[in-house]
Parts: structure tokens; C-alpha cells; sequence
């Protein structure tokens, strides 16, 4: 895990609990979203929208039709968490081009969370489809080997995490390095690699996530038709 350096203190001490300086970051994160979505709403036109709202409209509108094209009519009930998984991934991957910052994705613990909740997410959004009985019944056929299945599911999330942490912590690394070696000229370019890659992999996150639910769900729609 890559240290930061400057703001925050790598560890807080309130009475019994002790928050590292990943979670001071994540907040941090959290903070500077809530204030952006603030100010954006405020700017917002329904007569005369500026070329920022329309570019905004413009991702929705993508992010709605690639939605849909993998969840077909249940797309909107997955949208909303889907916008946000990428928002906040895309920010902790993002925030480490801020000097004395390091993306809280670096750090294990974070990407084990956010692969916590899209488990979550993908089981409670498949109950709400397709019905608690409906929905869980797919594990289970044939009984057997409900095991496996329960593993593959666990599987699935820790390979998100893995995933997320490996390329965001090894491009962090990368960073550093170069920032060694050569200074401030060589890195400046990495900036502009750092943003693609960090909005890259909250994208794949995000997807692989939904490729998930719509995996299960047609999985269960084929088992109730056979």
C-alpha cells in the first residue's frame, strides 16, 4: 500500500477506534463528490445547457444504454448503484494525481469493500427481479452442488478486488519510480496514463459487476424454463 505523505495522519485515534488514513482519504473522496454534485446541480439548464451539462446527459445517456443492453427491461433498478459504483471508483482511483494523496484503492481494503457491495448489490437486486424463492432456487439445482456455486460467487467478488487493488496499486508503484528517476518531467505524461487507467478500471469494475447479475438471472430464467 502507497503511503500519503501530506494531509491527513496515517492513523486516528477516537477513544477505542482507530481510522487509518485509507478511510480519512475515502471521506475525503466522498466530500469533494458531494460537493461537485452540489455546485453541478446548480448550474443545471432546462432552456440553455452548457456544453458541461450536455457532456454529462451525453455519459448518462451511454451509461443508461449499455444498462440496458445487458440487463434488458430490468436496467433501471441496477442504474442508480451503477452511476455511483463508477463515481466513487472512479474518484479513490483518481484522487492519488493530488500531491500528498495516495488512491484509497491502493490499499486492499478498500476494493475488498466495494467488491463487498456489489456482492451484495448483484444478490439483492436479483431477489428484488426475480423474487427471494425465485431468485435463490438457481443455487440450488441441482442441490449438490450448491457449494460450488456459493464459491464461484465468492470467487467472482474477490477477483474484483484483486483485480482493482493489482492495477491501481501497480501503477501507483510505477509512478513513484519514475518520479525517482526522473523528477518532474518524465511523470507528467503518466498524469494523463493515471486518468485512463483509473476511470478504466472503475468501468470494468462496474461492468463486470452488472455481467454478474445478468449472468444469474439468466441463468435462473433458463433452469425455470428447462
Amino acid at each position: 500500500m502507497i503511503k500519503s505523505w501530506g494531509y491527513f495522519p496515517e492513523k486516528l485515534i477516537l477513544g477505542p477506534i482507530e481510522i487509518r488514513d485509507t478511510v480519512l482519504i475515502t471521506w475525503f473522496v466522498m466530500f469533494l463528490l458531494i460537493i461537485l454534485s452540489i455546485l453541478i446541480k446548480r448550474k443545471l439548464s432546462l432552456y440553455q445547457p452548457s456544453r458541461g451539462q450536455l457532456l454529462l446527459e451525453a455519459l448518462l445517456e451511454g451509461a443508461e444504454k449499455l444498462c440496458q443492453e445487458i440487463l434488458k427491461k430490468d436496467y433501471s433498478k441496477a442504474l442508480p448503484f451503477l452511476l455511483t459504483l463508477w463515481l466513487f471508483i472512479g474518484g479513490c482511483n483518481l484522487i492519488g494525481i493530488l500531491p500528498g494523496l495516495y488512491p484509497p484503492t491502493s490499499d486492499i481494503n478498500t476494493p475488498l469493500a466495494f467488491a463487498f457491495s456489489a456482492f451484495l448489490m448483484r444478490h439483492l437486486l436479483g431477489i428484488q427481479i426475480k423474487g427471494f424463492k425465485g431468485y435463490l432456487s438457481h443455487f440450488f439445482k441441482p442441490l449438490f452442488l450448491f457449494p460450488l456455486h456459493l464459491l464461484a460467487e465468492l470467487t467472482r467478488s474477490f477477483a474484483l478486488a484483486i483485480r482493482l487493488f493489482g492495477n491501481i496499486l501497480s501503477g501507483e508503484i510505477v509512478a513513484l519510480i519514475l518520479l525517482g528517476v526522473a523528477g518532474l518531467i518524465l511523470p507528467v505524461p503518466f498524469i494523463f496514463l493515471h486518468l485512463i487507467l483509473g476511470l478504466l478500471q472503475a468501468y470494468i469494475f462496474g461492468i463486470l459487476s452488472l455481467a454478474f447479475l445478468s449472468q444469474a438471472i439468466e441463468e435462473n430464467k433458463n433452469k425455470e424454463e428447462g
